[in-house]
């Protein structure tokens, strides 16, 4: 076990001493409980943080379930109302407007 030294200031010692007081243990016991507290409060927020963004992140890249269907693994989007749908003629039109 190593030593470290705290500098508290004197409100927070001697509210820690008579908490450590109260519950019936060394002020050391108190504040080593403290810190094992807090630190776990710590890793469980960043692994909630950590879960809760990569839940996000992965709902964000998954398009809404009936904004696409797949056909032989092709994703084929829908038409939006009021729109014409593509026609061979079109798509032929357009490959002859590409340059090269």
């Amino acid at each position: 076990m190593s030593t470290t030294t705290l500098k508290l200031p004197d409100e927070l010692k001697q509210k820690a001493v008579a908490a450590a007081q109260d519950l019936g243990v060394t002020p050391h016991a108190f504040m080593v409980d403290a810190i094992r507290q807090a630190t776990e409060a710590a890793e469980q927020r960043k692994q909630f943080v950590e879960e809760t963004r990569s839940t996000r992140i992965r709902q964000a890249l998954q398009p809404p379930a009936s904004s696409y269907t797949v056909r032989n693994g092709v994703p084929l989007l829908r038409p939006q109302t009021g729109t014409m749908p593509v026609t061979l003629e079109m798509v032929n039109k357009l490959r002859d407007e590409i340059p090269g």
